[in-house]
C-alpha cells in the first residue's frame, strides 16, 4: 500500500522515511533489499531504544507520522487503512 501511495504522490511532494528499530545491521539490510523500497530507510543500531523512537514516543510497530511541509505533525497513525486515507486527504489539498 505504501509503495502505491508513494508512486501516486511522490511527484507532488510525498516523502517517506522509514526508521528501522532493528539492532542487527545485516538483518536490516536483508529486509530492506527484499522489500525493494524506493524511499530512504534509517538505521541507527539502537533498536527500540533509538533516538527517533524516543523523540516520537513510538510505542507501536508500525507507527506512522504524517508531517506537513512546515514540520507540523499532522497525524500519528498505527492503522494502515487510516494511513492511506490520511495521506490521500493531505496530498489532495
Amino acid at each position: 500500500m505504501l509503495k502505491e501511495l508513494y508512486a501516486k504522490f511522490h511527484d507532488r511532494g510525498l516523502v517517506i522515511v522509514g526508521v528501522s528499530i532493528d539492532d542487527d545491521r545485516e538483518q536490516f539490510e536483508r529486509a530492506w533489499k527484499k522489500a525493494n523500497l524506493p524511499w530512504m530507510q534509517v538505521f541507527d543500531g539502537q533498536g527500540a531504544k533509538g533516538a527517533l523512537v524516543k523523540l516520537f514516543n513510538a510505542r507501536a510497530i508500525p507507527v506512522s507520522f504524517l508531517i506537513e511541509a512546515d514540520g507540523r505533525i499532522a497525524a500519528k497513525i498505527v492503522d494502515s487503512a487510516q494511513l492511506q486515507q490520511q495521506i490521500t486527504k493531505l496530498m489532495e489539498k
